[in-house]
């Protein structure tokens, strides 16, 4: 595993797709933040959240890095 952006998620489950793993879904409960902040976002003025642009260039380097990974297994390289 080497995503460190919200595809973690994306790159467990196709690795385990492609393992042969039975995916199944289960119910979870949503609760709110307790504590800390959002890694992902920023607030200007206490109102208006954005995202960081640090984490949509790290996204789009997961991106592009799992599609040469995938690319490269489907191959058989």
């Amino acid at each position: 595993m080497r995503c460190i952006t919200g595809l973690a998620d994306a790159e467990i489950l196709s690795k385990a797709r492609r393992a042969g793993a039975k995916i199944v879904e289960v119910p979870v409960s949503h609760f709110p933040r307790g504590g800390g902040r959002p890694v992902f976002e920023s607030r200007l003025a206490g109102k208006l959240c954005f995202v960081k642009p640090g984490v949509v260039i790290d996204l789009v380097k997961d991106m592009v890095r799992l599609k040469r990974e995938f690319r490269g297994s489907r191959d058989g390289t």
